[in-house]
């Protein structure tokens, strides 16, 4: 049989005792938004576990899939051409325009 730890709630914060006789657990307080301390009591429940080791569970879980490494991204590369000699100036925006009305170049 599992020994129990005990917890209390004070102040939307949870104080989780370690069960009598655990080997290298500590004390601690945590403050949890109400909704995942809703969702870790609820995995609590299911599994039969007390919230401290439902905690310690998922933050090993968290801890371990942080430690991994992510795949990098490939590098991204901006492909460029050569062009040749522009038809028209940049710098004259009255060419430009005349360009751009006739619709070639």
């Amino acid at each position: 049989m599992r020994k129990r730890g005990r917890v209390q709630m004070l102040r939307k914060r949870i104080v989780v005792h370690p069960p009598k006789g655990a080997v290298n657990m500590t004390r601690t307080t945590i403050s949890l938004h109400e909704s995942t301390l809703r969702q870790v009591k609820e995995i609590a429940r299911r599994q039969h576990m007390t919230l401290g080791e439902t905690v310690t569970e998922l933050l090993g879980v968290g801890l371990a899939k942080k430690g991994e490494k992510t795949q990098a991204r490939k590098r991204f590369v901006l492909r460029t051409f050569k062009l040749g000699i522009p038809k028209v100036s940049l710098e004259d925006k009255d060419a430009l325009y005349a360009v751009f009305d006739k619709g070639t170049i």
